[in-house]
């Protein structure tokens, strides 16, 4: 009699349904960032701040002199550039950061407890966006600063999640999240909500909880502390408070009336006349000849120190004002119809707008730094723009991601809870934070929106967990 082969069973060869969803998304985002490779060759060059970027990554006087902020991304640039000098090989660099950005926020909140298919909103949204294709074709910090700070909260999230190794996976995450901070300074912000965050998530005596938050807290003060030093040993310039006090009177320069404060001594001529309705906004202060500090003064970092003790003196004298400036900026993350007026930030972006005088500049200094290349930008864009138009996460978007993630850590139930808690605290952090200290601009929103994708994932099984409970029987 023959022997009959085992049958194998289904369950062996079928696929996961919510890895098949994935899979798709990782196609559609991957798709997504082809067609702008092919059809706008090298790069989008229309941001002013890429030159400076690529001047401080390759050219005198180098990484450590640029005072209008830290110097990550623009080590970055000049890693990449040691690599391949080619430009194109930057962005693609960018746009296989951006993917692994979404799978590892995807890793991060499975491994917070949340179940497959809520947490494929957590990378959907950075697969997806079109503003996030964008500013990764482009060289702008947050091509680098979203996938750092994806990263570090992949390692705390790994080291909540297993006990073996835990200390190194905490010192990776403190690593990593403070090197986002060099990249874009708000990044600071996030340090102590990650280390309170581990102090409150762990159940055990405090002196257990210091314990698990110790090795995040000596990576970061181990990462910083080796960036002050070089800084101070190459004598240059940190770019962390080197425009603290410039951005200060920026800030309160719209709303400031000398009426309502004494000003320091020596800046009385930062006073205006001018009612705060019809004043421009904070960029003018900040970058204009027509500002009264830099007529005064010279523009910055010229006399940082004076022009911030006028500026701290009327957020301190005028908080309603102040609070209601930034609460009024804020609203653009889920209102981008809410900006305050001209000279205060620059809106969506567009692959169709475009700026032929910064394009001229930034593509000389390609040529100049990387291998020479052409702007090619074909009409099959055009795909892209369309995209780009009708799918912006903007709206109803951004204020469904910001509600489930609060939602959740309000009202959610277990561990995901605890997960939304984090990451609704570090988005609400990185819209708020700009807004306060100098000011929003929806190019701002990305790395927002990318942490609230994955607070919505996990706020949405937190609050599953919650109902589930209220309706299970006894």
């Amino acid at each position: 009699m023959a022997t009959l082969a085992p049958r194998r069973s289904r369950t062996s060869l079928s696929i996961e349904p919510a890895f098949v969803a994935l899979g798709a998304l990782v196609a559609a985002g991957v798709a997504l960032r082809v067609v702008l490779i092919a059809d706008y060759r090298p790069a989008v060059f229309s941001n002013a701040d890429s030159a400076r970027y690529i001047h401080f990554a390759l050219e005198p006087p180098g990484l450590l002199n640029d005072p209008f902020g830290p110097t990550g991304y623009s080590a970055f640039l000049r890693f990449a550039h040691w690599i391949d000098p080619h430009v194109g090989f930057t962005i693609v660099l960018q746009h296989l950061l951006g993917v692994c950005a979404a799978l590892l926020l995807y890793g991060t909140v499975r491994r917070l407890g949340c179940p497959r298919w809520p947490a494929l909103i957590a990378p959907a949204v950075l697969l997806l966006s079109g503003d996030q294709v964008y500013v990764e074709h482009t060289l702008l910090t947050e091509a680098a600063f979203i996938p750092l700070l994806s990263g570090g909260l992949y390692c705390v999230a790994r080291a909540t999640s297993s006990p073996r190794r835990r200390a190194w996976w905490l010192a990776g995450g403190g690593a990593l999240l403070t090197a986002a901070a060099l990249v874009r300074t708000v990044g600071l912000v996030l340090l102590p909500i990650v280390l309170v965050w581990l102090l409150l998530s762990a159940r055990a005596r405090w002196t257990l909880r210091l314990r698990a938050a110790l090795p995040a807290a000596a990576a970061m003060v181990v990462v910083i502390g080796a960036y002050a030093a070089v800084v101070a040993a190459q004598d240059g310039q940190s770019g962390l408070t080197d425009l603290g006090g410039w951005n200060s009177y920026a800030r309160a320069a719209p709303f400031a009336q000398c009426g309502k404060f004494d000003p320091p001594a020596g800046t009385e001529a930062l006073c205006e006349t001018t009612p705060p309705a019809h004043r421009p906004g904070t960029l003018f202060y900040l970058w204009k000849q027509g500002s009264p500090a830099r007529q005064a003064f010279g523009g910055p970092p010229r006399q940082n120190a004076l022009v911030g003790r006028f500026g701290r003196a009327a957020l301190v004298n005028q908080p309603f004002d102040y609070v209601k400036t930034v609460a009024h900026e804020t609203e653009r993350f889920v209102n981008p119809k809410a900006a305050p007026g001209p000279l205060s930030g620059a809106g969506p972006f567009r692959i169709d707008l475009r700026s032929p005088g910064i394009e001229a500049l930034v593509n000389r200094m390609v040529d100049r730094l990387y291998r020479p290349t052409a702007l090619h930008v074909h009409s099959g864009v055009k795909t892209f723009r369309d995209y780009e138009k009708h799918w912006r996460l903007a709206g109803m978007v951004p204020a469904a991601l910001l509600a489930l993630s609060l939602a959740g850590a309000l009202a959610g139930l277990g561990r995901t809870r605890r997960g939304a808690a984090l990451f609704a605290a570090i988005g609400v952090a990185l819209i708020v934070f700009p807004a306060a200290t100098l000011l929003y601009i929806d190019r701002y929103g990305l790395p927002a929106m990318a942490m609230l994708g994955a607070g919505a994932a996990l706020g949405t099984a937190a609050l599953g967990a919650r109902i589930s409970s209220r309706a299970a029987p006894g």
